[in-house]
């Protein structure tokens, strides 16, 4: 990206807003009900854009360098960067709610939602050491899948509330 965000019609083709990032380039895109853009690139800001009236309504720090990753879940951003860091931020009251050391670089970050009633929501993070790790919402490790094959997780498709299909590099 160059920076710009543009919103389009898929039906018609027609461009139906433009979000100016002066200098940012954005890699991570996430709608928030439907009246909020937040948005994440190179450089260390996560930004919340007003949809209609096209103004940025919030901006604070996400990572020391790019976001690569990112889910939206109630009033947080759970995101990953390249300072090997999974943390949860409250972006109404913009803090920093709880953060974790990665083990590796991540692949891939999704929300599971379940039919329990204590975790009913939580993430499933995979690396590129080959690791899948299933996190709470407060980021503790409820399990950790450790492979001897050091081939990275490409795709986690979540199938149901209780089953995820992972796709490692090596084809296992």
């Amino acid at each position: 990206s160059n920076g710009l965000l543009v919103l389009f019609n898929t039906e018609t083709n027609q461009v139906l807003k433009i979000f100016v990032l002066a200098s940012a380039v954005v890699d991570k895109i996430k709608l928030l009900d439907d009246r909020y853009v937040i948005c994440a690139g190179i450089d260390a800001r996560q930004r919340i854009w007003n949809i209609e009236n096209q103004r940025q309504v919030s901006k604070f720090e996400g990572h020391g360098y790019c976001t690569t990753h990112m889910v939206i879940h109630k009033e947080f951003i759970i995101s990953y960067g390249y300072d090997k860091v999974l943390t949860k931020t409250n972006f109404m009251s913009k803090s920093r709610a709880n953060w974790v050391d990665a083990p590796a670089h991540m692949t891939n970050l999704k929300l599971l939602k379940t039919n329990e009633r204590q975790n009913q929501i939580k993430l499933v993070a995979s690396y590129a050491d080959g690791d899948i790790i299933l996190y709470d919402m407060d980021l503790n490790v409820l399990c950790h899948t450790n492979r001897a094959m050091q081939e990275p997780v490409i795709r986690i498709i979540c199938l149901s509330l209780s089953e995820c299909l992972v796709f490692y590099k090596d084809g296992q």
